[in-house]
This record gives C-alpha cells, sequence and structure tokens, in this order.
C-alpha cells in the first residue's frame, strides 16, 4: 500500500489516476481479506472485486467499520461530540467561543485540542470524505495539546457555560 499512496506514487512518478485506483483495489483486497465473507450470497456475490465493490458501496452495508461508538469515559465528558465516517478518527468536538477543536482517534488513549481554529475549518473538517487526512492535510499549522484524560479547564470551563446559560434563562 505504502507503494500506491497517491501521495508517494506521485513522487516516484506513477500518474495519481493509476495510484488511486491501484491503492482503492488494494483497500478493498483488504477489507475482502478481512471480512467475514460467509453471510454473503455466493451466487450473486461469486467473491468478485467488482460485485464485492458493488456490495460495499450498497445502501444497505453497515458502517460499523468506519464508525467507532464505544464510550469511554473521556467519550462520556463530551456530550456534544460528533461521531464522524474516518478509518482513524472517532470523532470530533468544537467549542464555538474559544475557538477550540477537539479530536479523538480510534485506538487512542487520549484526545487533541487544536487552538485558534475558525468554525470554517471544523465545518470543513466534519464534512471532509477522510478526516483522517484532512487532520495531516490542514490541521498541522495549528497549535495543538493531547490529553490523556479530561482536563481540568475543561470542567471549569463547562460549569461556567451551566451558569452563564442559567443566568441568561435557556
Amino acid at each position: 500500500m505504502l507503494q500506491w499512496h497517491p501521495d508517494i506514487a506521485i513522487n516516484k512518478g506513477i500518474s495519481a489516476q493509476e495510484a488511486t485506483s491501484t491503492s482503492q483495489q488494494i483497500i478493498l483486497a483488504y477489507e475482502i481479506l478481512s471480512e467475514n465473507l460467509d453471510s454473503l450470497d455466493e451466487v450473486s456475490m461469486k467473491y468478485t472485486y467488482q460485485s464485492y465493490y458493488q456490495y460495499k458501496t450498497s445502501t444497505k452495508k453497515s458502517y460499523k467499520q468506519y464508525y467507532d461508538h464505544s464510550i469511554d469515559g473521556i467519550d462520556a465528558s463530551f456530550v456534544n461530540r460528533i461521531t464522524v465516517k474516518s478509518s482513524n478518527v472517532k470523532w470530533v468536538d468544537y467549542i464555538r467561543d474559544l475557538q477550540i477543536l477537539v479530536v479523538r482517534f480510534k485506538r487512542s488513549s487520549g484526545y487533541y485540542l487544536y487552538y485558534d481554529v475558525p468554525e470554517s475549518i471544523f465545518e470543513r473538517f466534519r464534512m471532509a470524505e477522510s478526516p483522517g487526512r484532512f487532520v495531516y492535510q490542514y490541521l498541522h499549522g495549528y497549535k495543538y495539546e493531547s490529553y490523556g484524560e479530561y482536563a481540568d479547564w475543561l470542567n471549569v470551563y463547562k460549569s461556567l457555560s451551566e451558569i452563564t446559560e442559567d443566568k441568561n434563562g435557556t
């Protein structure tokens, strides 16, 4: 996959179209080999690349491989989190008045806070076809910190927000 990844292959003189096509075939081959295909109808599917692609892109398929709905203590603390369809990003949250983007990666014991991120970047990130790639391509210029547990200042911020909302009658 590393050889045919579009970002790497272009540097080796391989066209972007060929690299993208080949890497998509590699990804699908991996999915075919890693998924239990016993539940598929052998007669109609026949396990060909094309039929499997149609199965994977049909509206009947399950996105469980893209969404991680498991919840731990950190996840429960971010009640406004948005679970995204991604291979490596679990969810995102955005604190508008502080312009902080919170990103939790799958298989990670913590989360990242990206500072001074405009809301427009958050919206683009939330709608990105590949949130994981978006992080590496567009968020590298923003200051960030990683945390292994829910930060104390976020508890204070949350409490102040609730007090402010109560005083405003909302």
